[in-house]
C-alpha cells in the first residue's frame, strides 16, 4: 500500500488502488465436491500425513477448509504429490489451506493458486503489482506471501500457518479476514515482516508475539483487537509497531534494559485510538531510537516519565485526548524545527513549546503561533463544521521517511476570516499577476480565505503567483482553477508530511503529479488535460477536505481512504456530477452523511466505513441508481434504514454492520434480485434489525454481546 511500510526486497511490490469491491465472509469455503463413497488408498495415506499438522476432527469435517485442502490434494491437484511426509507437501497443504480458509474462489485475483505448478509459481504480475507466493532465489521454500487488497474474507488464518517455517514476510493488508490472529505465527522464527492491517481480526493479540525475536515490522492497526498489548520485552529488532485503531486496553512492557545490554531498534510506535488506561511506565525510555510516538485518543493518565527527555531522536509526539497531568516543558522544550508535539495543553497539562493544544472549549486541536507564552490568542483553529458546509463551490520506495502517521484531529492554522481584511495587503503593492490570478480564484474560494495569510487558500495563491514555475496564465481559467484546487489539497491537508509527494507542486502539469502508476493526480485522455482521478489513499493526509474540491468538475474517481482526515464529509463533493468512485473510509470523520450525496447520479462505489459518522442514512442515497457498493459499517449511525434504498437495483455489496441501526430490512432488500451478492447488518439474535436475506448477521460493539463478530445467516 502507499503507506509508511518499508520495501521488501528482492520483490518489487507496489500498491494498487482500491476499486473492486471486497467480499467479507466468515465461514470457510465448502469442499469443492464430494469424494467417492469409499475413500481411496491415496486419500487415506494423504490424510495420515496431514494428521501431523491438522487435528483429526478438522480433516474429517466436510465443511472445514482443512478437509477441502485434503480433498483437493488427493483428487484435484494436477501435481499429484506423493502422500509421504515432505516439506514440499506440507507447504503446499498450508498454502492451499490458506486459500480455502479465506474463501479463495472469491478472491479478486486467483494468483495461479490451485494450479498444477509448484507453489513457488503461484504468483502473478498485474500491471506493476506482484502478488501471490514467492520462494527464495534458487530454492523451493516459501519466503513471502503477498495478498494485499485481494478480497480475502472469512477466516480465521489457519493455525497451520506455523508450518511455513521458511516464511520471512506475510502481507494480508486491506482484506476482510475475521477471527483471532493465530498464536502459531510465533513458530515462524524467520519472519521479519507481518502486515495484518485493515482486516476484521478480533480478540486479544497472542501473548506468543513476544517470542518473535526476529520480527522487525508489525502492522495490525485498524482491526477489532481487544485486551492488553502483550509484553514486547524481547522484541529488540522491532522497528515499527502499529496497533492503533483497535480496542486494546493496556500498555506493554517495552524492550531493552541496561542489565542485558539490549538496544531496541524501534523507531515508530503507534498506539492511538484504543482504550489504553493507566500510566506510561519508564520502560518506554528504553526505546532510544524512537522517532515517532502516538498515544492520542486513549484513557492514559498520570504524569509522563521524565526520562522521555533522553529520547534525542524523537520528532513526532501525539499525546492529546488522554488524562495526562503535569508540566511537559522539562521533557520536550525547547523543540527544534520540524518537531511536532500535540497535547492537552489548554487546561490539563503545561507545555509552552507544544505545536498544538487539543483540549480547547470547542474540543478542537488548536495550532500555536510563534508566541512564547501560550494563551487563547496564540492558537488558531479550523473553520467550524457548519461554516465548511455552507461554502458550496506500490510497495513504497526503498527509503521511507521515519515519521509517524498521525491521525490526530488537529487543524491547520487558519484565523477567522472576520479578523482579517478582505483584501490581502503584502509588504508591497500586489503585482498585476497576483491581482489577475486572485480574480480567477474568487470564482472558487471566498475573499476572506484568500486574504487570510494563514489560510491554505492564501498560501496556495501565493505559491501560484510567486513560486510555481509553470506560471499558468490567468487567461487559462480551467487549467489555473484545477491547478489551484489540487495544490490546495497539499496546503490544506498537511502535504509537507505526506508519505509520498507524487510530484505535487512541481513545475509539470497536474496531470503528471503522480507516480506513473496508481497514486496521485491523473487526467482525462481526451486532450482537455482535466483531472479525472485523485488517488491519495494511505498517505497521511490530515485535517479537513477543502470545499473547493467540488470545482474539479470532471473528477470521476476520488480515493482518500486510510488517512487521518477529520471534520465533516464535504458537502461540496455533491457537485461532482460525474463522480463514479468515492472512498473516504478509515479516517476520523465525525459528521452526518450529507443528503446531497443523492445527487451523485454516476456514483458506483461509496465507501464511508470505519469513521465516526453519526445520524441516519439519508433517504436520498436511494436515488443512486447505478450504485454497486455501499459501505457504511463501523460507524455510529442510528435510526431506521430508509425504505428508499429499495430503489437501488444494481447493488452488489451493502455493508451496514457495527452501527446502531434498527428496523426490518426485508421490505428494502429481500429477496435478492439481480446482481446482489453480499448484505451485512446487525441482525444477530436479540438485536433490533430483522433481515431474512442478509448473507451475514453481526453483533456490534454496542450490543454488549460477548460473542462479537459475524456469522453466516
Amino acid at each position: 500500500s502507499a503507506s509508511n511500510h518499508p520495501t521488501l526486497s528482492p520483490l518489487a511490490i507496489v500498491p494498487v488502488p482500491p476499486g473492486t469491491p471486497t467480499s467479507p465472509v466468515e465461514t470457510p469455503t465448502l469442499v469443492p465436491g464430494t469424494p467417492p463413497p469409499t475413500y481411496s488408498e491415496r486419500y487415506n495415506e494423504m490424510r495420515q500425513v496431514l494428521l501431523a499438522m491438522s487435528d483429526e476432527e478438522a480433516l474429517d469435517d466436510e465443511t472445514s477448509p482443512q478437509h477441502a485442502a485434503l480433498f483437493w490434494l488427493v483428487f484435484e491437484d494436477g501435481l499429484q504429490l506423493e502422500p509421504v511426509a515432505s516439506y514440499e507437501l506440507s507447504q503446499r497443504y498450508v498454502v492451499v489451506l490458506l486459500y480455502f480458509s479465506t474463501r479463495g474462489r472469491r478472491w479478486k485475483n486467483q494468483c495461479r493458486f490451485l494450479s498444477a505448478s509448484p507453489v513457488c509459481d503461484w504468483h502473478v504480475s498485474v500491471s506493476v503489482l506482484e502478488m501471490g507466493v514467492f520462494c527464495g532465489n534458487g530454492t523451493s521454500s516459501v519466503q513471502q506471501i503477498f495478498l494485499e487488497n485481494n478480497g480475502l474474507g472469512g477466516g480465521p488464518i489457519p493455525s497451520e500457518i506455523g508450518y511455513l517455517v521458511t516464511l520471512e514476510s506475510l502481507t494480508l493488508f486491506d482484506n476482510d479476514i475475521l477471527g483471532q490472529i493465530p498464536s502459531t505465527l510465533s513458530y515462524l522464527t524467520n519472519l521479519t515482516f507481518l502486515d495484518l492491517e485493515r482486516n476484521l481480526f478480533s480478540r486479544a493479540l497472542p501473548s506468543e508475539l513476544s517470542t518473535m525475536s526476529n520480527l522487525e515490522y508489525f502492522y495490525a492497526n485498524s482491526n477489532r483487537l481487544t485486551g492488553p498489548i502483550p509484553d514486547l520485552g524481547f522484541l529488540s529488532n522491532l522497528v515499527h509497531f502499529f496497533v492503533d485503531d483497535n480496542r486494546l486496553t493496556s500498555l506493554p512492557t517495552f524492550p531493552g534494559n541496561v542489565a542485558t545490554g539490549m538496544t531496541p531498534k524501534m523507531e515508530i510506535l503507534r498506539l492511538h485510538l484504543n482504550r489504553l488506561s493507566g500510566r506510561v511506565e519508564d520502560s518506554i525510555c528504553n526505546l532510544q531510537m524512537l522517532t515517532g510516538l502516538s498515544l492520542f485518543s486513549n484513557e492514559l493518565s498520570g504524569t509522563l516519565p521524565g526520562c522521555l527527555a533522553t529520547l534525542e531522536d524523537l520528532e513526532t509526539v501525539y499525546l492529546d485526548a488522554n488524562f495526562f497531568e503535569g508540566d511537559l516543558d522539562p521533557i520536550f522544550c525547547p523543540i527544534e524545527d520540524g518537531q511536532t508535539i500535540e497535547a492537552d495543553c489548554f487546561n490539563k497539562v503545561q507545555c509552552s513549546c507544544c505545536t498544538a493544544c487539543c483540549d480547547s472549549p470547542e474540543n478542537e486541536c488548536l495550532a500555536r503561533t510563534a508566541s512564547p507564552t501560550l494563551s487563547p490568542s496564540d492558537l488558531t483553529a479550523t473553520p467550524t463544521a457548519a461554516s465548511m458546509q455552507t461554502q458550496q463551490p506500490t510497495l513504497a520506495p526503498t527509503a521511507l521517511p521515519v515519521e509517524i502517521s498521525s491521525a490526530s484531529p488537529s487543524a491547520y492554522p487558519v484565523e477567522s476570516a472576520s479578523d482579517v481584511p478582505l483584501t490581502l495587503t503584502p509588504s508591497e503593492a500586489p503585482s498585476s499577476r497576483y491581482s489577475a490570478v486572485r480574480e480567477v480564484l474568487l470564482k472558487v474560494s471566498d475573499a476572506g480565505t484568500l486574504a487570510d495569510p494563514l489560510s491554505p487558500q492564501s498560501k496556495t495563491l501565493d505559491w501560484l503567483v510567486q513560486e510555481d514555475e509553470a506560471q499558468v496564465s490567468p487567461a487559462e481559467e480551467l487549467v489555473l482553477i484545477q491547478r489551484y484546487v489540487v495544490a490546495l489539497l497539499f496546503f490544506a491537508m498537511d502535504g509537507q508530511n505526506w508519505w509520498f509527494k507524487y510530484n505535487f507542486l512541481s513545475s509539470s502539469s497536474v496531470c503528471d503529479w503522480n507516480d506513473n502508476a496508481t497514486a496521485g493526480s491523473f487526467c482525462l485522455d481526451d486532450g482537455t488535460a482535466t483531472v479525472r482521478e485523485l488517488s491519495l489513499y494511505e498517505n497521511n493526509l490530515r485535517y479537513r477536505i477543502p470545499t473547493e474540491i467540488g470545482h474539479l468538475s470532471n473528477l470521476k474517481v476520488l480515493y482518500l481512504d486510510g488517512n487521518a482526515i477529520s471534520g465533516s464529509l464535504p458537502v461540496a463533493a455533491s457537485l461532482l456530477s460525474g463522480l463514479e468512485v468515492l472512498t473516504i473510509d478509515f479516517n476520523l470523520l465525525t459528521s452526518t452523511i450529507p443528503s446531497q450525496y443523492g445527487q451523485l447520479g454516476a456514483l458506483q462505489i461509496l465507501r464511508l466505513n470505519d469513521n465516526r459518522l453519526t445520524g441516519s442514512i439519508p433517504s436520498e442515497i436511494g436515488q443512486l441508481e447505478v450504485l454497486q457498493e455501499l459501505s457504511l459499517q463501523n460507524n455510529e449511525l442510528s435510526s431506521t434504514v430508509p425504505s428508499e434504498l429499495a430503489n437501488l437495483k444494481n447493488w452488489e455489496f451493502i455493508y451496514l454492520e457495527n452501527n446502531s441501526l434498527r428496523g426490518n430490512l426485508d421490505p428494502v432488500f429481500c429477496p435478492f434480485d439481480g446482481p446482489n451478492i453480499d448484505l451485512w447488518a446487525d441482525c444477530g439474535f436479540g438485536l433490533e434489525i430483522t433481515c431474512s436475506c442478509c448473507t451475514f448477521c453481526c453483533y456490534p460493539l454496542v450490543s454488549g454481546n460477548p460473542n462479537l463478530g459475524c456469522y453466516e445467516n
